[in-house]
């Protein structure tokens, strides 16, 4: 938190163009955000100060305020563009480009494996072939949890044949912009946004919900389902604690938040040995249903030293005051 604070303090709103993509005081904030609601909800052994939601709320309402001037996109779509990277809702995203040297190959690892699966996507004559592979998949359970006829299900997620009697599905936000032709080979040059505006805005309708302030948790819920949906109008929804995780879960995507916000609200170990029922049922990869592959009883069992990373090897050895390693990791 001390770090962090730093960071807020010493960086400056923006940047030249020349220096887009550069960690702001936007970015810094929104970090501090995270680190203050996870210190109120599941704070480590031995911690001793005291956070208040009020806290979070300010730090939140910052980067609502000038010298910032963050708004959602009018489409979702836009905010994975490549044309439209480091857009008004970007607070900080990683910048990549089309050469073969800074694309984004990341989103390649998403896809499934294999030719067939490639040149159905990309065309006969395309260049390479899937270099992911069948597990790293969307679920059945995420895609469950979109609503009927919200489109950022169409902009996260396609389906793809590959060489199998039924359709894969994969992560699309990304893919869908990647350049090919039958003389190179394919690349992406796709920003992957690390802290969108519309993060801040939920995390936002959290704090004010558990400050007591319901009718602005309502406002800042409201404001990013009917951006998900527009110009039609979504179901109404009323604020709570599950509906703002459940609207994270598909606003965000493969973003990288999910694992956190269980992490925070101390319910990953329940989501994830439910999750792991619901596999072993109706697994989302058919590979699951050969006896080989068949998942075991145990494969979502989360033990209490897992919720956190060991320490480094190369941390103790930088940083003489770390003595001891997270428990269970000895």
């Amino acid at each position: 938190l001390e770090d962090v604070q730093f960071a807020v303090d010493s960086l400056p709103a923006s940047y030249s163009a020349a220096n887009k993509g550069r960690v702001t005081k936007g970015a810094a904030l929104t970090l501090k955000a995270k680190v203050q609601m996870t210190l109120i909800q599941n704070p480590p052994a031995g911690w001793q100060e005291t956070i208040t939601w009020n806290e979070a709320v300010t730090t939140l309402e910052a980067l609502t305020k000038s010298p910032f001037a963050y708004s959602l996109e009018t489409d979702y779509i836009k905010c994975f563009d490549p044309t439209n990277k480091n857009g008004k809702e970007s607070v900080f995203e990683v910048q990549f480009g089309e050469t073969v040297n800074d694309n984004n190959g990341l989103v390649f690892s998403w896809f499934p494996l294999g030719e067939s699966a490639w040149k159905d996507h990309f065309g006969a004559d395309a260049p390479g072939e899937g270099n992911g592979t069948q597990w790293n998949i969307p679920t059945l359970d995420l895609l469950n949890a979109y609503e009927p006829g919200d489109p950022r299900l169409d902009v996260s997620v396609d389906t793809v044949f590959a060489g199998t009697p039924d359709a894969v599905i994969f992560i699309d936000k990304w893919m869908k912009y990647s350049v090919d032709t039958k003389e190179t080979p394919t690349r992406n040059p796709c920003n992957m946004p690390i802290y969108r505006f519309a993060d801040v805005k939920l995390m936002l309708a959290e704090a004010y919900l558990r400050a007591g302030e319901t009718g602005k948790a309502q406002t800042q819920l409201d404001d990013v389902r009917n951006r998900a949906f527009a110009p039609g109008t979504p179901p109404a929804v009323t604020v709570s604690e599950d509906a703002i995780a459940k609207e994270r879960r598909v606003e965000l995507a493969f973003e990288g938040h999910r694992w956190f916000d269980l992490l925070r609200t101390d319910k990953a170990q329940a989501v994830m040995a439910a999750y792991g029922g619901i596999e072993r049922s109706d697994p989302t990869n058919a590979k699951r249903k050969e006896p080989q592959y068949k998942i075991p009883a145990a494969a979502f069992e989360v033990d209490d030293y897992e919720l956190r990373y060991p320490v480094p090897y190369y941390e103790w050895i930088k940083n003489p005051s770390i003595t001891t390693q997270n428990p269970g990791w000895q």
